[in-house]
């Protein structure tokens, strides 16, 4: 029995350096690639994003090239310590106890035992701190996939993922294609569609779930300002097209956007392109108290309420739109201006480096 005893101590102990070594790498990339930031601003409890696309990292598929986000970026050196890179991947953030993160667990066991989606990866993040905890809860589940131990959550709050459980669906590509609840109803048939993937679908993608937003329709929605009067988003249309910063007033990371917009709006108006901030789910005391300290260096509109954001498939703030001259949507995403920029000259078929500014931007919201 004593000898049983200590083999154990071994194996646990030699699982727990395995852990402590992949922790390690994971968290030496990302200190190189990203700001470890708290979450960012969510509206209300939805927290899903949608982050733009980066390049391919499977050799012999085509691919696209262009600039990274943060969560990309976390995403890809995440995929390459579990040796993942090239394939799609269904991620589970989830946190031991919790009983929605159970079942998510149990049904991704089902679905990789029953080998429902040839190809396709499956992970756990586990955010429970206890080494003992994790390893004794894992050992019973016995999952027939891998398990990363995530310490003091660093990879979930990268991905923006710390509502648990949230399940990310990757594609072989680096997007991600979907974040939310566990897609129970849709899971097999969007897995299949990104294993047949043969090329980068670009950062443009709508994500999986995501409603089609009826830009001719919303363009045409009048929204106040803040000293009175109420246009059509479409009247603010510039030669170049439309770029809506959607907000609020007290998310710290629209700070930082708002900040950053007079930089913005005048690399923009090079363009022709107008600059248009859209304030949402603040009372209108408190929108027109702000805007008259904070002066964005933009044409600002505002929402008391939340339908319209809703409307523009926004979840979480700042994020930014692009309108193009056509009027058709070009960018959604995160405000990192470099990335927006780089979605403007594919749009305007300008050259690479056309669009310059000035500032970083934020890809946290």
């Amino acid at each position: 029995m004593a000898r049983e005893t200590t083999m154990m101590q071994a194996r646990i102990a030699g699982h727990r350096l395995t852990v402590m070594a992949h922790e390690l790498a994971l968290l030496l990339a990302l200190a190189v690639c990203i700001c470890l930031l708290p979450a960012g601003c969510g509206t209300g409890s939805d927290k899903q994003k949608k982050p733009d696309g980066g390049p391919a990292t499977q050799p012999g598929l085509a691919t696209s090239v262009a600039a990274k986000s943060p969560k990309e970026l976390a995403l890809a050196e995440f995929l390459k310590t579990m040796k993942l890179e090239g394939r799609p991947a269904l991620i589970e953030f989830g946190l031991i106890g919790c009983e929605l993160s159970e079942k998510g667990l149990d049904s991704m066991m089902a679905l990789h035992k029953a080998n429902a989606v040839p190809g396709l990866a499956f992970i756990r993040v586990e955010a429970n701190p206890d080494a003992l905890t994790v390893e004794s809860y894992f050992r019973k589940k016995a999952p027939p996939f891998s398990v990363h131990r995530d310490s003091g959550s660093v990879l979930a709050k990268a991905l923006s993922a710390t509502a648990y459980p949230t399940f990310v669906l990757a594609d072989k590509f680096g997007h991600i294609r979907y974040e939310g609840k566990y897609p129970q109803e849709n899971l097999v048939q969007w897995g299949k569609t990104l294993v047949a993937e043969t090329q980068d679908p670009g950062g443009a993608v709508p994500q999986f779930g995501a409603k089609q937003i009826d830009v001719q329709r919303l363009l045409a929605k009048r929204l106040p300002g803040p000293k009175g009067g109420a246009n059509a988003l479409s009247e603010y249309m510039g030669g170049g097209g439309l770029m809506l910063l959607f907000v609020d007033t007290s998310c710290q990371f629209c700070a930082i956007a708002l900040k950053e917009m007079p930089m913005v709006s005048k690399s923009l108006a090079e363009q022709k392109i107008v600059a248009v901030v859209v304030n949402n789910d603040d009372a209108q005391a408190a929108v027109e108290a702000f805007y008259a300290r904070n002066d964005p260096g933009a044409q600002v509109v505002y929402d008391v309420g939340a339908s319209t954001r809703e409307e523009w498939n926004v979840h979480s703030v700042p994020i930014v739109v692009y309108i193009s001259p056509a009027r058709k949507l070009e960018y959604h995403g995160e405000a990192i201006w470099g990335i927006l920029g780089a979605a403007i000259e594919r749009s305007l078929k300008l050259s690479p480096g056309a669009v310059k500014f000035t500032a970083a931007g934020t890809g946290f919201g």
